[in-house]
């Protein structure tokens, strides 16, 4: 095969790759500029009207069914819509997501995200723990969407207290509101706290450089012993951890990056109260992968919004690349078209 030949092939070669990658980008656009109207917004965050929505709707029953998710940015996006699936079949009457919605918290990022939960909103409340990726780079995004990033509700003699950690932390001021609300609400059954930073330390190399040592939080630990909180729930470290101090369990749901986790996924967890008694129960979750959906969700929540915040200078590049290519594949085939006799030395 002479090189003529050779680089006919290459020069089809690159084309067809690139073209197919440039139709794959301009459909994934599409996509996302068909949804971006799309807004989720009636059943979600942590307004008080959504919190009395729980309360109402749980009433005539003699428990309720909740489902904590961990960090859904962690494990992927077509995985996250795995685990609302899964959460959907066990009839949940909520969900509290333990944050890290998002790599980034932008509003375009949440709402094209929140796409993942957009059956099951329609039907049942979505709270959200603000984690660190969900407060960068601008904190006010995040309360906007979805209001308080501190509060607590009471459901069915089971306390719910749900704390920020998302830029740091927890202060003084916070182990204050802690023990009051905990004091305020002496005569619940059961207590819960959701935390996006673990409160508790232990032998894996993130918590070591991303937790403060030990005896940061060993007065609130001992705080929580006193008052009887059952559970901590949290997520940020990507491991899965359950450890039983004193009479509080901790629950950290960070999963892994998915070449740590295998085909499971430790990130969920369901909190069920029937008849007055709690049980919490870690699951794992099989990891598969559907190449349609992970484009799908792949356009809506990372190409779309990284597209529309860089709109002008990637038209500008990919306009200008293709102008190039198509210049220099029309100079090398004209080459290429001469006869020898023609090729000046």
């Amino acid at each position: 095969m002479n090189t003529k030949n050779l680089l006919h092939i290459f020069l089809t070669s690159t084309f067809a790759v690139l073209t197919a990658i440039l139709i794959a980008f301009v459909l994934s656009v599409y996509i996302g500029a068909a949804h971006t109207e799309l807004n989720p917004l009636p059943l979600l965050g942590n307004h008080a009207e959504y919190i009395a929505q729980i309360q109402s709707q749980t009433a005539p029953k003699n428990g309720f069914t909740a489902a904590f998710i961990g960090d859904v940015n962690n494990v992927g996006i077509h995985n996250a819509a795995l685990l609302v699936e899964e959460v959907q079949k066990q009839g949940v009457d909520f969900i509290i997501l333990g944050g890290d919605l998002v790599r980034f918290g932008t509003e375009e990022r949440f709402l094209h995200s929140l796409y993942i939960f957009s059956d099951f909103i329609k039907d049942a409340p979505l709270l959200v723990v603000p984690g660190n990726h969900d407060l960068y780079p601008d904190s006010t995004i995040f309360e906007r969407l979805f209001d308080r990033k501190r509060f607590f509700f009471v459901l069915k003699d089971c306390l719910f207290m749900i704390v920020d950690t998302g830029k740091g932390f927890l202060t003084q001021d916070d182990f204050d509101w802690i023990e009051k609300t905990l004091k305020d609400n002496a005569g619940v059954k059961s207590r819960l706290l959701f935390s996006h930073r673990p409160l508790i330390n232990w032998d894996n190399p993130e918590t070591k450089k991303d937790l403060p040592d030990e005896s940061v939080y060993e007065p609130l630990r001992q705080m929580l012993d006193k008052y009887k909180v059952d559970y901590v729930f949290s997520g940020h470290v990507h491991d899965f951890r359950q450890e039983r101090r004193g009479h509080t369990t901790y629950l950290i749901e960070g999963g892994g990056p998915i070449k740590d986790i295998g085909r499971e996924l430790r990130i969920l967890a369901y909190i069920k109260m029937d008849n007055g008694t709690l049980t919490v129960t870690p699951v794992p979750t099989l990891s598969r992968k559907s190449t349609i959906t992970y484009f799908k969700l792949l356009s809506l929540v990372s190409l779309y919004p990284w597209y529309k915040a860089h709109s002008t200078i990637l038209t500008i590049i990919i306009v200008g690349f293709l102008a190039g290519y198509c210049a220099l594949t029309v100079y090398l085939y004209r080459r290429l078209a001469r006869k020898p006799t023609d090729r000046r030395l």
